[in-house]
């Protein structure tokens, strides 16, 4: 075959392929098509049958929605993450939130922080360990920041690959509200079961033991516990207790009677075979009609029943004892009808009980005159009140007896009051004695008011002729005078005083035995007083060459509240005591602060003298009134033996204690303690001590106006007025006083009180009046009068000061001079003392200026107590005390500054300083040097003591 047959035959096999190729490709376009047009109209039908689904799905979303908006729960949807993604509007309106503050928010953001972590952990647990459904409960906190409490259920689901949480949830705020509170009930109530004494027990309808406390158990003997007890049959319970009472049988009967009717049983009372006696109560539990179980209550009343008994024999004792006794006992009902007369009201009143029952009390018994008091006193028993009053009732015979009536109402068993029972005691005796002794009391007390004014008129009487006669001493004391006659007119004055002394003492304890003397609290100066009452015996005291010593401690920075003139006095006479029976030696008067509080002083008084002394028999005796240590002492030093007795009761009356000490022939000690409230702070103000010598200068430039009707004492006075430089006038009563006070000015009044025409109370109101300048005129009331109301009336008529005739110089000029202590000042007799120029003068005169008083004291506490500090300072030294050696000459280092020994005070400061460094042999060199350095100077200081007493006037 050619090769153009071989190629014809492949072109005609290829032809050939590609017609069967055509073929096949046309039969395939058509089967596609034919497909293509199939799935044309499955793709419309399709289109079709989506679109309505779409319909159907979008129906039901809004018909979800729907339900959701319009559901009664809180629904809400949130991420994995915990954010929220939807929540319903019921949900917005309880948490009080806008949409947008919810959505993209943390869900626990809202729940209270206590309870976040609890939150957290319940969605965790749900997506890790895939839990399709769980519930949850806590609390929420709203806009308004209020806390609800929600109940979630939460369901997980997975959309597109994601978490999500879709919870609906509920407001169950008063669930949980009423739950806690249930909570509280039981609480209470298992508390109240568990503290309860008596036993409780609840069965249910079975008779099973629901509840039960230990009360229960302890009374019963069971061996359980109350958890232990719950379930148990109350059946076998009850038999297993029978045998624990005296009657079993009766005890398991009565149980299945009460069970089977059901009815309340209350105290019911089991005697045990121990000899108790228990109470049982018993309470159906009904719940709407039905039998929902029992309560069974049971108390040991063994000892109430054991003091019913003893209460009852009691009663029957002591009612056995009232129908013995001397009181009438009646009975009357709440309208006072008579219930019950008792034998012995029967024989106080002389009817008989039949007599008597039924009657009206008031009507039948009470006086007229005491009517209004019997119906206030039913009106009380009637309100349940008791009481006590006097009455007087009238006899069958009409005779009439005063009777004491103790009455006090009576109750039924439901505490009402039903009537009163009154025990009426006798008492016609008592009230006849009353009546006689308010007659005697009525007569004493007018002698007692006689005596008074007689003791006020004698006062006067005495004192006024007896000032004349004591002042007319002190000026023809002032003339030329013979020895004789110098020696009568010593007679007259020591008499004249005595009887001075002796009057004033005998009113004194006539006062006090009346009652008349009260405590006038006003702020006093203990230390003026001191000041005061030294001069007063000073004279005697340089007579008999004594030393005198007051001692003030410096920690009284205060006045205090007392009574100056009764302290005054009290000091005064302890101190003139101690004078009369020291004849050499010395006096102290000593004022020690024992204790300070805020608001008072604790004060120790001593006067101690050298004298004679006192047994321990004696001195039992020294404050007896009238009465002096024995017969030789009142035959040589005189006396009345009222002055001890008198001080000892008015320091009574100060609230203290007045006592002694005493060694026979070596001095005594009288000393007592007051506790003072403190008063205003003292003013350091310049002491001026005033002399009575005739020195005209004193108030040369002063009026004064005398007011007294008494030529002697006109004499006397004008006399001393003279002396001191006043000018004056002389009114014989004050009726002239006040008629020459409103035509003169004058400086000051010495106004007489009892006058004839006008007294000097009336007087001195009306000058006061008068005085347009107020009360600037001082008046000085010249009394011879001591009792206090009569210087209480002066005190209310403007009187400034008094003295009491008689007086002497001396305590007339005191008082003027401190009224008149403005212009014109009285000299001062102290002028600076010169110390001796081996001692630091410069620097005492720096610490004293022209204070000699002040001085004389240092040098004295200086000169008695350093022996004694050198000896704590040896002391130390030979017990080798580093410590107590600093500390000793520390304490005594500023003390020799004070008499002028600086130079020692310089050492003594380097020796404290080198204590420390140095041995004790070393220390022991340094104080032995000191202490021969003050021996060799301690004459000097002794010098310098006495001098300072002559600056004084005080002869040591």
């Amino acid at each position: 075959m050619t090769e153009l047959e071989l190629l014809k035959k492949k072109l005609a096999r290829a032809e050939a392929a590609r017609k069967q190729a055509e073929d096949i490709l046309e039969a395939k376009a058509l089967e596609l098509y034919e497909a293509n047009q199939s799935l044309l109209a499955f793709n419309a039908s399709l289109e079709e049958e989506i679109e309505v689904r779409s319909q159907q799905l979008l129906s039901k979303e809004n018909q979800y929605k729907a339900l959701i908006n319009n559901a009664s729960d809180i629904i809400f949807t949130v991420d994995e993450e915990g954010y929220f993604l939807m929540i319903n509007p019921i949900g917005l309106q309880k948490f009080g939130y806008k949409q947008e503050d919810i959505i993209g928010a943390r869900y626990v953001d809202f729940i209270l922080e206590d309870y976040r972590e609890e939150v957290f952990v319940y969605y965790t647990r749900i997506k890790e360990e895939n839990i399709a459904e769980s519930y949850l409960e806590f609390p929420v906190l709203t806009a308004n920041n209020d806390v609800i409490w929600v109940g979630q259920s939460v369901t997980k689901l997975e959309e597109q690959g994601k978490v999500l949480f879709s919870a609906v949830a509920r407001d169950i705020t008063e669930k949980v509200n009423n739950l806690q509170e249930l909570k509280k009930v039981n609480s209470r109530f298992s508390a109240l079961l568990e503290n309860m004494i008596d036993g409780i027990l609840v069965e249910d309808e079975n008779r099973k033991v629901v509840l039960v406390n230990q009360a229960f158990i302890s009374l019963f003997n069971i061996p359980l516990t109350p958890e232990e007890m719950v379930g148990l049959d109350c059946a076998d319970l009850a038999l297993a207790a029978a045998d624990y009472f005296v009657e079993p049988d009766q005890f398991m009967e009565r149980i299945l009677e009460i069970i089977r009717n059901q009815e309340i049983v209350i105290d019911e009372e089991l005697p045990t075979k121990d000899g108790k006696v228990f109470s049982r109560n018993f309470i159906p539990i009904l719940i709407d009609g039905e039998n929902q179980g029992t309560l069974w209550y049971y108390s040991d009343i063994s000892d109430r029943r054991n003091r019913e008994i003893i209460l009852k024999r009691s009663e029957e004792k002591y009612r056995g004892i009232i129908e013995n006794m001397e009181l009438g006992i009646l009975e009357v009902d709440t309208e006072g009808e008579i219930i019950r007369a008792y034998d012995r009201f029967n024989e106080m009143t002389g009817y008989t009980n039949e007599e008597l029952i039924g009657k009206k009390a008031k009507e039948t018994l009470v006086v007229d005159e005491y009517s209004r008091t019997f119906a206030e006193q039913t009106i009380k028993r009637k309100n349940g009140i008791s009481s006590a009053f006097e009455m007087k009732i009238r006899r069958k015979d009409q005779s009439e007896i005063w009777v004491l009536v103790s009455g006090a109402p009576f109750y039924n068993e439901k505490g009402q009051v039903v009537g009163s029972i009154g025990l009426h005691y006798d008492i016609t005796s008592r009230k006849e004695l009353e009546h006689d002794l308010k007659m005697a009391k009525d007569v004493a007390e007018k002698a007692q008011q006689a005596e008074k004014q007689f003791l006020a008129s004698m006062s006067h009487e005495i004192r006024t002729p007896l000032n004349a006669i004591i002042g007319m001493t002190h000026l023809l004391a002032d003339t030329r005078l013979e020895s004789d006659q110098q020696e009568y007119l010593e007679v007259l004055s020591n008499s004249a005083s005595l009887l001075r002394n002796l009057i004033s003492d005998i009113l004194d304890i006539s006062k006090i035995d009346a009652d008349t003397i009260e405590i006038q609290e006003k702020p006093v100066d203990i230390g003026l007083i001191g000041k005061k009452i030294l001069p007063t015996i000073s004279v005697k005291a340089r007579e008999k060459d004594l030393q005198f010593q007051f001692n003030l401690d410096d920690g009284i920075r205060n006045t205090v509240l007392s009574d100056n003139q009764l302290l005054s006095q009290v000091l005064l006479n302890l101190l003139s005591n101690a004078e009369k029976f020291t004849a050499a030696g010395s006096i102290d008067l000593t004022v020690n602060l024992e204790k300070e509080t805020d608001t008072h002083y604790h004060l120790y008084f001593a006067v101690t003298d050298t004298g004679i002394g006192m047994t321990d028999r004696e001195a039992s005796l020294v404050f007896d009134q009238f009465t002096q240590a024995n017969a030789a002492i009142r035959n040589e030093y005189g006396g009345t033996g009222l002055g001890l007795s008198i001080s000892k009761r008015l320091v009574s009356l100060m609230g203290g204690e007045l006592e002694v000490k005493s060694k026979k022939g070596k001095g005594s000690t009288f000393y007592f303690r007051l506790v003072l409230k403190k008063g205003p702070l003292l003013l350091k103000e310049k002491t001026n001590s005033l002399t009575v010598k005739d020195d005209r200068s004193l108030f040369s430039n002063k009026k004064a106006l005398i007011v007294e009707d008494n030529l002697m004492n006109i004499k006397y006075l004008s006399t001393l007025l003279k002396k001191w430089g006043f000018q004056f006038s002389i009114a014989n009563n004050g009726q002239e006083a006040v008629d020459i006070f409103g035509e003169n000015d004058f400086d000051i009044i010495f106004m007489d009180l009892q006058m004839p025409v006008m007294d000097g109370y009336e007087a001195s109101k009306k000058i006061r009046a008068m005085d347009a300048r107020g009360e600037i005129v001082p008046i000085i009331a010249l009394t011879a009068s001591t009792f206090l109301s009569k210087k209480e009336l002066a005190m209310k008529a403007g009187i400034s000061d008094f003295v009491s005739k008689p007086f002497t110089p001396d305590q007339l000029l005191n008082v003027v001079g401190r009224l008149l202590n403005t212009t014109g000042q009285p000299q001062e007799v102290a002028t600076e003392f010169s110390f001796s120029d081996r001692l630091d003068r410069a620097y005492l005169k720096k610490i004293y200026g022209s204070d000699t008083a002040y001085a004389f004291e240092v040098f004295s506490i200086f000169l008695d107590i350093i022996d004694g500090e050198f000896d704590s300072i040896f002391a130390a030294l030979k017990a080798e005390d580093p410590n107590e050696l600093q500390r000793s000459l520390h304490k005594i280092k500023p003390t020799f500054s004070m008499v002028g020994l600086t130079g020692i005070t310089k050492k003594l400061e380097i020796l404290e300083k080198n204590v420390a460094q140095q041995s004790i042999q070393e220390s022991r060199q340094q104080v032995d040097e000191l202490f021969e350095a003050l021996a060799s100077i301690k004459p000097l200081l002794e010098a310098e003591k006495s001098a300072l007493y002559k600056q004084l006037n005080v002869t040591p």
